[in-house]
């Protein structure tokens, strides 16, 4: 997330910023200069009296509306008796709120209003109901009885409250400040379901990952539904008692499913048949409660169990899925990446925990209950928002990846050989991740490694005179790099402050060398480490992408390396001679072919050993051998190893490129002084060509009759020349 906000940051403009200057501007002018803060005010201009706690009983015993008539009631039939208020205006009412009760209401033994919710489909249950009874100011200081009879008997659901005298639009307002609340929470969960939906079909495209959006936001919209009906302001404004009723029992039943769909699919393993278990299981319960209720008559107020049942097996095997991805990811090695889904389903936990205990503890009968758990809901609905937004910006970042390697793989396997290859890598990172310097160190020996390939941002790919210096300090490599390698952690140092905290010997590197940034990456042949990569001075915002790229690279430079061992035994064997270690006639052929620039100065020399077979039938093949080496090594000495060529058992050829032919003669001089001083003896001719020559066969032709000739010399001075070999 903090690479997200720093390239948020650093895209900032001046006039992003002087826009949300100018909306904090307007919301203070709002609220500060307008009359928007009134509402929380009330209406102190308006005359109200909350008579709910002046009731008394038939014994004139005080009454408590919310617990008398379950402990108190006899034949789910009590009277309830209280003075109006005096001062009673033109207008006002009397205002109440029932919920699960019959009632009458009388004023000095006249009944002014009479209430009997009719069966619906749910069963006698009615919820909260508000209602209004007008009265006049001549019935100021009256007697008022409520004649209340609970739909359930005396234990169980009925209750009188808000009983207040008032006008309707104030009782309204009242209601509203005091549940209010809930109401907003309710339906800005819902507005979050329909913001996930529009979120799916706006990233449906990048949703590499399959979660299901939909479900998410379904199961947002059925919570902050059933939320909405629970905060009994719908009820205050539009009535619809069975209405609400059906959906108060079907939404929070039918949430489950979408929310177990969801986390499915937020699971590694996915296993489709937990989708499967939680429909059938829905299915189960819906077909119960329909036969319970359609067959039985039995009333779904007082099936209140089986849906507590239903919800906690529903929690638990959640809980179980969890689990079970849980174990899955760290039995592949993989994050889990859920860390705002927890966060959000803990606080919904402790949320809905704190209002089931408050709901518990007051007997069933507490008014505008839930506002946690819509607290807790919001908190889980904005966190997996954000879960989402992270996943989205993961799966991006991750495709750009992906992107980023498959073309950086075909780009390299356009290099044919294995050096090739691995240059041309080296090439890519550097110029697509904008980087100064890449490069590669190989452990060439226990003690040194040698930085094997390079590429900077001015010169490209680096010959050997310009690769870095080996590193012999393997005791810092070992117990820095390694160490963090093996911890499955690429080393990444953001700037110099934070290389001098950790290591000071990278961090004196750094500074020798004008490095600002790296990341480091190792290079492993099965468990074994064979090196490592490194990447200089990127720009800070792309160094973790860097190290993602590099740790999937490490696999594929790995198998490159093996390859370029394969692919140099086989030009060992292909192009050079085994008992010398110079190349032989083949590789001279191919040199020819594709190297030789006829058009330029070269000279050809042959060299043909005197007294080889002697020696092998005096004194065996090792000393001949020995006689061999030491000529192809002089030869060595003065042109390179790379530019002798073996002809065949006695015979050596080398093209010398020397700009002049005194440069040419002098290196003659210099292989007859060096094969001199090994107390050897050797016919060279050579031929010189100032101007180039494109008949290079020619050219050999000559130098072979000079080395004849010298040979012939050689021998007519000492013997025969069958018998001197």
């Amino acid at each position: 997330m903090k690479g997200i906000f720093n390239r948020l940051k650093n895209k900032t403009t001046v006039t992003s910023v002087l826009y949300a200057g100018i909306l904090v501007a307007l919301v203070l002018l709002v609220c500060l200069k307008t009359d928007i803060l009134e509402v929380f005010k009330g209406y102190e201009d308006e005359h109200y009296e909350v008579i709910t706690d002046g009731f008394v009983n038939e014994d004139g015993s005080k009454a408590n509306l919310r617990k008398i008539i379950n402990n108190n009631a006899k034949d789910n039939y009590i009277r309830l008796y209280q003075k109006l208020p005096e001062g009673i205006l033109p207008g006002e009412s009397v205002n109440i709120c029932s919920h699960n009760s019959f009632f009458n209401v009388y004023v000095d033994d006249v009944c002014i209003y009479r209430y009997e919710p009719r069966e619906n489909f749910t069963g006698y249950g009615t919820g909260d109901v508000y209602h209004s009874m007008q009265v006049s100011p001549e019935d100021a200081g009256k007697e008022l009885v409520i004649e209340v009879n609970n739909n359930y008997g005396a234990d169980n659901g009925g209750r009188i409250t808000d009983v207040t005298v008032c006008s309707n639009h104030l009782y309204n307002y009242l209601v509203f400040r005091e549940r209010g609340l809930g109401f907003v929470l309710s339906v800005f969960i819902i507005f979050l379901g329909l913001v996930i939906i529009f979120l799916h079909f706006l990233l449906r495209r990048q949703n590499f990952s399959g979660y299901n959006l939909i479900a998410l936001g379904t199961c947002s919209i059925l919570l902050g539904g059933w939320a909405l009906i629970e905060s009994s302001i719908v009820q205050l404004l539009i009535g619809m008692t069975a209405a609400l009723r059906v959906l108060d029992y079907s939404l929070l039943l039918l949430m489950t499913y979408p929310l177990i769909c969801f986390v499915t699919s937020i699971t590694k393993e996915k296993n489709p048949f937990y989708r499967r278990i939680a429909f059938a299981s829905l299915a189960t319960v819906i077909t119960g409660v329909i036969i319970a209720r359609v067959c039985f008559r039995m009333d779904l107020h007082n099936m209140q169990n089986v849906y507590l049942s239903y919800y906690g097996i529903s929690v638990a095997f959640i809980g179980y899925i969890l689990y079970k991805n849980h174990r899955y990811c760290k039995k592949e090695g993989i994050a889990e990446n859920l860390k705002f889904f927890y966060i959000g389903a803990v606080a919904l936990l402790i949320c809905g925990t704190a209002d089931g205990v408050i709901y518990a503890v007051n007997n069933n009968q507490v008014a505008n209950n839930g506002t946690f758990l819509r607290i807790g809901l919001l908190v889980f609905i904005s966190a997996m928002l954000v879960q989402i937004v992270v996943w989205f910006v993961n799966e991006t970042r991750v495709n750009k990846r992906d992107n980023f390697v498959n073309a950086l793989m075909q780009h390299a396997i356009s290099g044919g050989t294995a050096d090739a290859t691995i240059q041309h890598v080296l090439e890519y990172l550097g110029n697509k991740l904008n980087a100064e310097r890449v490069y590669i160190y190989e452990n060439k020996d226990t003690k040194l490694y040698c930085n094997s390939y390079g590429w900077e941002k001015e010169s490209g790919i680096q010959t050997d005179d310009q690769l870095l210096e080996d590193i012999s300090d393997a005791e810092f490599i070992e117990g820095f790099y390694f160490k963090n390698f093996k911890e499955g952690n690429n080393i990444i140092i953001r700037d110099r402050k934070h290389a001098k905290k950790i290591s000071p010997v990278l961090y004196k590197t750094m500074m020798e060398r004008n490095i600002h940034s790296i990341v480091i990456a190792p290079i492993r042949s099965g468990s074994q480490y064979i090196g490592f990569l490194g990447v200089m001075n990127s720009p800070k915002e792309s160094l973790d992408d860097i190290a993602d790229i590099l740790k999937i690279l490490e696999y594929f430079i790995s198998e490159t390396i093996r390859r370029r061992g394969t692919e140099r035994q086989l030009i060992a064997y292909s192009y050079y001679d085994q008992l010398t270690g110079v190349k032989n006639r083949r590789a001279l052929h191919e040199f020819e072919k594709k190297n030789l620039d006829v058009c330029k100065p070269y000279g050809f020399i042959m060299c043909d050993i005197n007294g080889l077979k002697k020696v092998n039938d005096t004194e065996g093949h090792e000393a001949g051998d020995c006689l061999i080496t030491d000529i192809s090594e002089s030869l060595g000495i003065v042109y390179g190893m790379d530019n002798v060529y073996r002809m065949g058992g006695d015979e050596f050829a080398v093209y010398d490129l020397a700009p002049s032919k005194e440069a040419f003669l002098i290196n003659i001089e210099k292989l007859k002084k060096e094969i001199d001083s090994r107390g050897r003896s050797a016919s060279i001719g050579y031929v010189y060509r100032s101007s180039g020559d494109i008949d290079f066969e020619k050219v050999k032709r000559e130098a072979d009759d000079m080395m004849y000739k010298n040979k012939a010399e050689y021998y007519s001075n000492k013997m025969d020349r069958r018998k001197g070999r």
